[in-house]
This record gives structure tokens, sequence and C-alpha cells, in this order.
């Protein structure tokens, strides 16, 4: 079995940080547990100078987005690029937008 080193969750900061504006996605996802409850979670490949991979918790916004764009069978995703973007959101905080 081959092992990999563990992914961190993307977060706005990172994308920011790391001058990530495009993202490749690499598995079909899934619902994880998280301490806010159960999130749908990709893993992507990020355009950073290091192609670093990242699970990303898709929020209800960013899964629609992604079921308009590329359908609504997920393993159809794999492999599909997406932009990403960061946006002031309502709470004053910085959010993640997918985009084509």
């Amino acid at each position: 079995m081959k092992l990999e080193l563990s992914e961190r969750n993307l977060r706005p900061e990172l994308v920011s940080q790391a001058n990530i504006t495009r993202l490749k996605i690499l598995n079909e996802g899934g619902n994880e547990q998280t301490p806010f409850g159960e999130k749908f979670t990709l893993r992507v490949l990020a355009n950073d100078s290091q192609k670093t991979k990242f699970k990303l918790q898709l929020n209800v916004t960013n899964k629609n987005y992604l079921i308009t764009a590329l359908g609504n069978e997920t393993a159809d995703w794999i492999g599909k690029e997406v932009g990403i973007t960061l946006k002031l959101m309502d709470n004053g905080k910085q959010g993640m937008v997918l985009t084509p």
C-alpha cells in the first residue's frame, strides 16, 4: 500500500498566500465528519508552485456550482479543473468561490 502525507484543508489564507487560482479535482469526494458536522469534501491539486494536494470542504454555493458546471455525477468531476477566487462575504470574512 502506498501512503501519502495527509492533506491540509484548503483555507482562504492559503489561497491568498500561495496565489492559488486553479484546482484540479482528484477524486469523486464524499462526506467527512468535521467539528462543524458532516461536510462534502473533495481532494484537489492546486496550481501553486509546489502543486500541493488539499482537501476542499464544499459549502452549498460551491457544491451547487459544481453540479451546474460539471453535472451531478461526482465521478465525472475527476480530472476536471475549476477556478478559485476569494470574495469578502456578508459576515466580513474572506470566502472561497469556485469559478469556471
